[in-house]
């Protein structure tokens, strides 16, 4: 604890934390993202009204009602005594931080000074570029110019759901205790940022993908069921179990190559030139104009390729500057840790690998079993086999 604070005042806030971070202390509404969510949820029901033959004034009522509801949820504010206490105490004493600890639910309560140290570590100039001035207006009139570009294949929900936040990515560090020096861990969190709708919408786009990851576990549920292939066929004598940890595996996936392969996926067609699997990603849907004061329903259809794929290079490469209590920053390569895209695009990443160079193992009875959670791999594998296909 920092010197200079009385006994008493460090129980106070010791007891005002008690709960970790279950009760936030600052923040405030976002005005555009509740508004998509009301919206959305509003079309979701007026679907289930028409089918079940409400009348026109119900369905209006309901309406005025919904966004009256809007007007006052938008003003949501939490004020309280502890609330007050503790951003009066973090103000009066700037010179200490509340951190995060790394894979727990704790607070490390440290000097600035040793933060900012540490953050300047994770931070450096081969994986991220410091740049000397706010790019957010620059980034949302660029954002706002590339969702036109997919405007006419969404429908109202995800245009919605694509409105921008005017706020960049931020920056920050979760403290490692359980390593050396208590390093910090980056992470750069999309939300609520300019692009975090864009991030949601292309993470909803991917998920069947990622279901179908082959060697990838779930939860540490999922591995505790399929734990006993290993047990069963491990053999003391002519095997050994080895573990592999992936490092810094979100920054090293290769945006452009996964990008590739999911479009693949999503894009491929059968010996007619017939798409296959894009029914399943990006289904077509009916859209109603009023053209004269005639309503005309009209069929949209999936986007081209380039389109959808220049969409989702931008969303990853262009968009990802962020701001930080040091300034300005923006990330050179591969994914961030703090982006919803990122697991779902490093598990496709190592998925690329492991149905080649794992598979072939298996094939050869080098490799019994195989499984992956995150970054952290567990195989079974013939002693005495060649370690080659670890250092691909």
């Amino acid at each position: 604890m920092a010197t200079g604070l009385r006994l008493c005042q460090i129980k106070e806030i010791s007891d005002l934390l008690k709960h970790g971070l279950a009760n936030p202390i600052g923040g405030h509404m976002k005005s555009s993202q509740i508004l998509s969510k009301f919206e959305i949820f509003f079309d979701n029901w007026i679907s289930y009204a028409k089918k079940n033959n409400f009348d026109i004034f119900t369905i209006n009522k309901v309406k005025s009602l919904l966004f009256l509801s809007f007007d006052e949820f938008k003003n949501c504010t939490m004020s309280n005594n502890s609330r007050k206490t503790l951003i009066k105490f973090l103000c009066d004493h700037p010179e200490n931080l509340f951190l995060n600890v790394d894979k727990t639910k704790n607070l490390a309560y440290v000097r600035m000074e040793d933060y900012l140290t540490k953050f300047d570590e994770i931070f450096s100039p081969d994986k991220f570029q410091k740049i000397k001035k706010n790019p957010i207006q620059k980034n949302l009139r660029e954002y706002r110019k590339l969702i036109q570009t997919l405007a006419p294949f969404l429908t109202k929900s995800d245009q919605f759901l694509l409105t921008p936040c005017e706020n960049l990515k931020t920056g920050y560090g979760l403290l490692k205790l359980h390593k050396k020096n208590a390093p910090l861990r980056p992470i750069v969190s999309s939300l609520n940022s300019i692009c975090s709708g864009a991030e949601t919408f292309l993470h909803n786009l991917i998920k069947p993908i990622v279901k179908n990851c082959k060697f990838s576990i779930k939860s540490t549920k999922h591995f505790k069921n399929n734990f006993p292939k290993f047990s069963k066929k491990f053999n003391e004598i002519n095997h050994e179990i080895i573990s592999i940890d992936c490092v810094s595996l979100y920054t090293s996936v290769n945006i452009t190559r996964v990008v590739d392969h999911i479009l693949d996926i999503i894009y491929k067609k059968d010996e007619n030139g017939a798409f296959i699997n894009i029914d399943q990603f990006l289904p077509e849907f009916e859209k109603t104009e009023i053209i004269d004061g005639i309503e005309n329903k009209k069929t949209i259809k999936p986007p081209p390729a380039y389109i959808l794929k220049t969409f989702f290079l931008n969303i990853l490469t262009k968009f990802n500057s962020f701001e930080t209590l040091t300034g300005f920053y923006t990330q050179k390569e591969g994914c961030s840790m703090g982006s919803k895209l990122s697991p779902g695009l490093a598990n496709i990443f190592c998925d690329m690998f492991e149905k080649t160079i794992i598979s072939s193992e298996i094939e050869k009875g080098n490799i019994l079993e195989h499984c992956r959670y995150a970054d952290d791999c567990l195989l079974l594998i013939k002693k005495g086999t060649p370690t080659q296909f670890s250092k691909n």
